[in-house]
């Protein structure tokens, strides 16, 4: 890792929440902590906890890659020197990620994240172990996961900092449907299965251009609309790109459906 004062922690969470999940991604999942610059020489001393998210796509190995005349996220998180403990977590998945919430088509993420991660780190850290002193940070998918945590679980973190988070899914994915449409039918005979199976055969992905799109829009309808049986709802047709879905609103403080993507 990318700590040359030793400032990063490495520890690890045995999920009780992401065993048995239908992808067959491990359990076992690895977290990174960056501790304040006098951590150790204050044994008696305790501080906030920002926990932050990483986008689809990444994992919480991936704040250690070196890139050419680039400082590494970890190295910037601990150049930053903050009187708190940086936590990263993983939320990687076969798919590409998980939106950091609950799918049964995914795994049970928000529980992992909310139940098992914190406590992981709240019982090998000397962090405040209260809502007030706990915030959550993320990007793209991590700043929507941590918006979304931060408002249904005040009991567990008191503020949040979305950096583009997702959001508004009607105006920010709906454009993406046709396109998605038109390359699953032209590249993949409109087979999805076919798709991961390509994405899976050691060629090199994201050299086609079409990769990204049709990997995030599958992902996210895993996490957003599983089926009853923890397959995947498409919000659209595939032979007519025709959307297939309707806003229904289920009551203040309720989940809002939008179509087959609920949130």
């Amino acid at each position: 890792m990318d700590s040359p004062s030793g400032r990063w922690r490495s520890l690890t969470v045995r999920s009780t929440a992401l065993e048995g999940n239908p992808l067959g991604d491990s359990a076992t999942r690895p977290l990174f902590a960056c501790t304040p610059p006098h951590y150790d020489d204050e044994p008696t001393r305790r501080y906030p906890a920002i926990y932050v998210l990483h986008a689809m796509t990444a994992q919480a190995r991936s704040l250690f890659n070196v890139s050419p005349f680039e400082a590494t996220p970890a190295a910037l998180i601990e150049q930053a020197s903050l009187e708190a403990i940086v936590v990263i977590p993983d939320g990687y998945s076969a798919l590409g990620g998980a939106q950091w919430v609950d799918s049964a088509a995914i795994g049970n993420y928000g529980t992992y994240l909310c139940d098992e991660v914190v406590a992981t780190v709240d019982s090998a850290l000397r962090t405040l172990p209260h809502p007030d002193h706990r915030g959550l940070a993320g990007t793209s998918s991590g700043g929507f996961g941590a918006a979304l945590w931060a408002m249904r679980r005040p009991d567990l973190f008191g503020g949040f900092a979305s950096h583009a988070g997702d959001c508004l899914f009607e105006v920010t994915l709906a454009p993406e449907f046709g396109a998605a449409a038109q390359a699953l039918r032209n590249l993949y005979d409109g087979s999805y299965p076919r798709f991961w199976e390509s994405m899976r055969s050691g060629r090199a992905v994201f050299d086609n251009p079409f990769d990204p799109l049709l990997q995030n829009v599958y992902a996210t309808a895993a996490a957003f609309s599983p089926d009853a049986h923890g397959g995947v709802e498409l919000p659209f047709a595939i032979e007519t790109a025709a959307l297939e879905f309707k806003i229904v609103a289920e009551g203040v403080g309720k989940a809002r459906s939008y179509g087959r993507l609920r949130w």
